[in-house]
């Protein structure tokens, strides 16, 4: 019964989409399909290189609600009882955000509420803090257990966020060295969110209710809503780039990110029809009709994923086989500029399965493949023979492959420049046809990284 049950229920959800998209076509006067919308669902424009170049400013949201740009959005909500905060901004720019978001309001601030513990969206919280000691912190139930994750390992998330984002870790890092107020940890919540009911709040004339969102960007994800004006704020949940395929794992490190708890919060924000989305990154989202149709396709692009992994796990496909199988068929096409279908394939592979693949024995021992690269080297007479091979590999269109022997041929030490000039090559080439298919911030960003790194190689 309650299979019948979730299938009349997403019967009856895809009638009402489709009834949308019957309504747009006939307001616009033409065919209409999801990909030639008003605003493409496959495509948006901002990329995470945008990050940086994003000032301080400050924008009307609707009545009463401000917004503060920057790296990350920071809103302030104005009652009749003072002002309620959501999320602070990196630390570089918290002051800024402060400045601009309290110019827009009268009274103090009551609360300040916290989508998660990412830095970039609790970078000044204790600034806050300190100014207003009576504003009250809500977060989710898991914020103080993510928020100790990522300051106990802030060192290593910081050289590996280095490679990503260099300017912004490094503009984190002098902010924090002149100001203790920005070091990562003890964020401590007055009232916390629990997964199982959202918490109704009655700021002065204002209702505001806070739910429980654990997806998008991890496990303490919460979303902010306004149901007078039906204007959500999501955090990362739908961002930092909407619509698009979200980043269920990021190359950066951090934990995996849930699928099915993914769908679920989408279900959720579909379900409370919000004419606003309001979130973590870049522009606000307006239009009901055309969020519906977004979060939609967010949510079925997760399930569509989801099942396809499944099935290849069940008929014993290989994980590489899955990664470079597993594609968004056309009417689920979103961005993958920021999240990944292969990466998150392989997340939620390690999720279900672990790390172990059944492929070789090797992989119970702690000795990788590279620890014997040279004794191949060796064998093989030198480096020049197998620098040949993987020559041979990038001009038939095998980059990875390359890859793989130019790392080999490395092993024997002091490279020659003609071999960092062939892994320059092959990573160039891996370079173009990255921004060719998905133009994947993460992915271009760590082959930029790693092009860099090679340039005082590169001499004799």
């Amino acid at each position: 019964m309650d299979q019948i049950r979730m299938r009349c229920q997403l019967a009856l959800r895809h009638a009402r989409v489709s009834a949308i998209a019957s309504m747009l076509v006939i307001a616009l006067g033409a065919p209409m399909t999801f990909a030639d919308e008003p605003r493409a669902l496959d495509e948006v424009k901002e990329r995470g290189w945008d990050f940086k170049q994003t000032q301080v400013e400050l924008h009307p949201v609707a009545d009463g609600v401000w917004r503060a740009t920057g790296t990350a959005n920071a809103y302030i909500i104005q009652t009749s009882a003072g002002a309620v905060v959501i999320d602070t901004g990196l630390p570089h720019q918290a002051m800024q955000v402060k400045e601009r978001l309290e110019s827009a309001v009268k009274g103090p601030i009551q609360k300040l509420i916290f989508t998660h513990a990412h830095m970039d969206h609790i970078g000044g919280a204790k600034l806050w803090k300190q100014a207003y000691p009576d504003a009250e912190i809500i977060a989710h139930e898991d914020f103080s257990k993510v928020q100790h994750e990522l300051t106990i390992l802030s060192e290593y998330y910081s050289r590996r966020g280095a490679k990503i984002l260099p300017e912004l870790v490094a503009l984190s890092k002098k902010a924090r060295s002149s100001n203790p107020l920005f070091e990562p940890g003890g964020l401590v919540p007055d009232v916390v969110v629990d997964n199982d009911e959202p918490l109704v709040l009655q700021v002065g004339d204002t209702e505001i209710h806070v739910l429980a969102l654990p997806a998008g960007e991890g496990r303490d994800g919460l979303a902010v809503w306004l149901p007078k004006q039906k204007l959500l704020f999501t955090g990362d949940m739908t961002g930092p780039h909407f619509p698009m395929f979200p980043n269920l794992y990021s190359i950066r490190g951090e934990r995996y990110r849930e699928f099915l708890d993914y769908i679920h919060a989408v279900d959720h924000v579909i379900s409370l029809g919000p004419e606003i989305i309001a979130h973590g990154h870049f522009d606000v989202i307006r239009g009901a009709d055309y969020i519906e149709l977004a979060l939609t396709r967010m949510r079925d692009a997760v399930q569509y994923v989801h099942d396809e992994v499944v099935a290849g796990m069940n008929a014993g496909k290989s994980l590489e086989v899955l990664m470079q199988e597993i594609k968004l068929p056309e009417h689920l096409k979103l961005s993958e500029g920021y999240g990944k279908v292969a990466y998150s394939v392989r997340g939620l592979w390690e999720t279900y399965t672990g790390w172990f693949q059944f492929q070789s024995t090797t992989e119970l021992y702690p000795v990788p493949a590279r620890s014997v690269y040279q004794d191949l080297v060796v064998a093989a007479g030198g480096p020049d023979t197998i620098q040949q091979i993987a020559q041979a590999k990038l001009d038939g269109g095998e980059p990875e492959k390359a890859l793989h022997l130019v790392e080999v041929a490395q092993a024997a030490g002091s490279p020659s420049a003609s071999l960092m000039a062939l892994k320059r090559a092959v990573l160039q080439n891996l370079r173009a046809r990255a921004i060719r298919q998905t133009n994947n911030f993460m992915e271009v960003s760590w082959l930029d990284a790693r092009i860099a790194e090679l340039a005082p190689e590169t001499k004799d």
